[in-house]
């Protein structure tokens, strides 16, 4: 079954069934769909009842509408406003690049102002501060030694 309640088959011959009242099915598409209509009583019928609907609907006189029927357009925007779009989103794009480059640098201080860096002459004497630093449990935090 599909979503109508109906197989999917007889959802595409009803769509068919549509196409046939124009005119616009071919000659095996016209045998397929009335080899289905003979066999589906459901389909039958509603092959019956759009074939009526069109019938009436061509048969009725036509109505012209009492007035005028304006269809307006939406605007187009013009290349003036498109390139002043771009312009502003350029410097909205440039502020906060140099927005963010600004404050950048202060940060950075904050961050690092605990960093000690030291220099060491010699493998011995890292050797020597590191066994003192571990030694006394103050590896972590602020004050680790860093060798260049």
């Amino acid at each position: 079954m599909h979503r109508t309640g109906q197989s999917v088959a007889c959802d595409r011959v009803r769509q068919q069934i549509s196409l046939e009242l124009d005119r616009e099915l071919s000659q095996l598409e016209r045998a397929m769909v009335a080899a289905h209509v003979s066999h589906c009583a459901s389909c039958r019928g509603f092959s019956g009842e759009v074939d009526a609907i069109t019938q009436q609907l061509r048969a009725a006189p036509l109505v012209h509408p009492p007035a005028r029927v304006l269809v307006r357009r939406p605007r187009r925007v013009s290349t003036v406003a498109r390139f002043q779009a771009g312009v502003a989103a350029a410097m909205a794009l440039a502020i906060v690049g140099v927005t963010s480059q600004i404050a950048a640098p202060q940060r950075a201080e904050s961050q690092f102002r605990s960093l000690r860096v030291v220099d060491f002459q010699s493998q011995a004497q890292l050797d020597r501060e590191m066994a003192l630093i571990s030694g006394s449990g103050l590896s972590s935090g602020a004050g680790d030694a860093t060798t260049r």
